[in-house]
């Protein structure tokens, strides 16, 4: 009697056609330097490899004490004054307020209007709650807009 010989070890989609093997997750290291590129993608320029060493997109820093802003925390039924915004990087902003109507998880809107290097900068930075104390809240930013994310890397790492 004639046996066939043992099949490879390979796993089958249901058409017995080989399935496509998984890559593993990128190292951290991979992945900001995915997203350096991505971000040097969209906005057509090196703008996130200027920064200084030891720096990255999620380095908070005080906002410039030159720069006189007004900001508001629009929840969606209504707008909250920013007392203080005390640090801010591109993915994300602590400020001081009254958080009596804000709740972890709520998506918001964070207000940003300041006069920078001449100009009168406003913006709409889409953000969520991630982060409640007595005197103020954590947000992390959502997507950018080109322009904001160029006028924010300038504001806050002077590039």
């Amino acid at each position: 009697m004639r046996t066939r010989p043992p099949a490879p070890a390979t796993d089958y989609d249901m058409d017995r056609k080989p399935k496509l093997q998984q890559s593993s997750p990128p190292a951290a290291a991979d992945h900001f330097w995915l997203a350096s590129l991505a971000q040097q993608q969209i906005h057509g320029s090196a703008e996130t490899t200027d920064l200084e060493p030891g720096q990255s997109l999620n380095t908070r820093v005080a906002l410039p004490a030159e720069v006189l802003y007004k900001a508001v925390i629009d929840d969606g039924s209504s707008q909250h004054l920013v007392w203080k915004i005390r640090d801010m990087s591109m993915t994300g902003a602590y400020v001081e307020m009254d958080v009596s109507q804000l709740h972890e998880g709520k998506v918001v809107e964070l207000l940003l209007r300041y006069s920078f290097r001449g100009r009168m900068i406003q913006h709409r930075l889409p953000a969520k709650v991630v982060r409640i104390q007595l005197n103020g809240a954590g947000l992390r930013l959502s997507y950018l807009e080109p322009q904001t994310f160029r006028d924010l890397l300038a504001l806050l790492y002077g590039k």
